[in-house]
């Protein structure tokens, strides 16, 4: 196993792509894996499967994580456990779940089915079920190819019905970049995912944050469990198969912000037509919103700004009018 020692995070904003998948295999084509620069984490390599290299960046509205050279069978999954400072933990999913297979229930039974699994000096607030090129998001009734039943994939919080995390973005994808040649098999090699700060509970720049990663295949629906690969991304894993397993997350450094003064106002277009606008703001601090349709023009408040933020990031949700619009934020009085 690598040796126990605090990792560390770089201040970085990958592109995670967001257009429909188009080439028959899941994915999109030319999208990269671009954590090109951030510090990797190496895994130990089980049994059956093996994570390869993880990273994790930060920017100012996202904690990124990547996971490169992923090997895994058709009839697994991958779990990444996500501890950050001031939200409440677990040290096990025993009873966050119904104990029901319901994919069209609860759903998200590769978690409620992982009752042999707890945590060893950690304790995770978001599960993230990973692995299969065509789950590009939170899919609570997913169903991987090698199983019978329907366990689901993306982002949750460990709580009781293991709620959705919202506003993530995901991408597991096989090539980079990506071709238009299907392989035989949908097992991701390359994963992306960006948690929004905000729902880690406003998790700052420069905090430590834990991290763990196993993998898990099969079901045993009488005992409710999973048989977990020996193979990690940790400080360590005891146990393994059907029987109880722990595992303890490692530290990871995350960076200072480099431009704390930097309102860093972003655009992303949505599925539904609709614009989202995203900036970093100081709680309790006014903000404008404004928007012209030239820069030699005159800047107007968007309806309901200035206001006083509430957490480190603002949002706004904007038409598409595909005409030509700028955007600036400023502070207000």
């Amino acid at each position: 196993p690598p040796p126990v020692a605090r990792q560390a995070a770089n201040w970085a904003g990958p592109v995670i792509a967001t257009a429909p998948a188009n080439n028959g295999d899941g994915n999109i084509t030319g999208q990269v894996f671009d954590f090109a620069g951030a510090p990797e984490i190496l895994s130990f390599t089980g049994r059956f499967s093996n994570l390869g290299r993880a990273h994790v960046s930060l920017d100012k509205s996202y904690l990124y994580l990547g996971l490169e050279s992923v090997m895994l069978p058709d009839d697994a999954d991958v779990y990444a456990f996500l501890e950050v400072p001031g939200v409440p933990g677990v040290s096990s999913l025993a009873g966050l779940g119904n104990g029901i297979l319901d994919p069209s229930g609860q759903g998200v039974d590769a978690l409620d089915f992982l009752g042999n699994l707890s945590f060893g000096n950690f304790h995770p607030s978001v599960a993230c079920v990973l692995g299969d090129e065509y789950a590009d998001g939170t899919l609570r009734s997913f169903r991987r190819p090698g199983l019978t039943n329907a366990l689901g994939q993306g982002v949750f919080r460990l709580m009781a019905g293991f709620p959705s995390v919202e506003g993530i973005r995901l991408q597991q994808f096989n090539r980079s970049p990506q071709d238009n040649a299907p392989a035989p098999e949908q097992n991701a090699d390359l994963i992306e995912l960006a948690i929004p700060r905000t729902v880690l509970g406003d998790l700052a720049a420069g905090s430590v944050i834990r991290l763990g990663i196993v993998t898990a295949r099969g079901l045993d629906t009488v005992g409710r469990t999973r048989f977990v690969d020996t193979g990690y991304i940790g400080n360590g894993l005891t146990g393994g198969g059907y029987q109880g397993s722990s595992l303890e997350g490692l530290e990871v450094q995350l960076p200072d912000d480099p431009y704390p003064n930097d309102q860093n106002l972003t655009l992303q277009a949505r599925a539904d037509g609709m614009l989202v606008l995203d900036w970093s703001t100081v709680p309790g601090r006014r903000y404008d919103l404004q928007s012209t349709d030239r820069l030699t023009g005159v800047w107007l408040s968007e309806p309901g700004y200035p206001r006083d933020a509430v957490s480190i990031h603002g949002q706004q949700v904007v038409p598409n009018l595909e005409v030509t619009r700028f955007y600036r934020t400023r502070l207000a009085p």
